[in-house]
């Protein structure tokens, strides 16, 4: 996909990088549950099990069975964060 920043990427390049290492991903519709804009702690405790690439105003970052992983990080982003893009990690 071309990607070679240092300053993260935006959603259409980390989809085309999803799609080139064939990570297959399921966009969740928030609005639809109610978790648009919620606490990451709220899309947490519905979504406890499974591998979700989550998106807030302007990072990304994982959260696998309940545990959120920011390998850009040391420190993981707050539960507090507004999500605002989630995708379903599936095989």
């Amino acid at each position: 996909n071309g990607y070679e920043g240092s300053t993260g990427m935006e959603e259409h390049e980390f989809l085309a990088a999803a799609k080139d290492m064939s990570i297959r991903l399921r966009r969740i519709n928030l609005k639809k549950k109610n978790l648009y804009r919620s606490k990451l702690r709220v899309f947490i405790n519905a979504h406890p099990q499974g591998t979700y690439l989550i998106y807030t105003n302007s990072h990304l970052f994982t959260v696998t069975n309940g545990v959120v992983v920011d390998p850009l990080n040391d420190k993981a982003p707050g539960l507090n964060r507004m999500v605002t893009g989630a995708w379903w990690v599936y095989k």
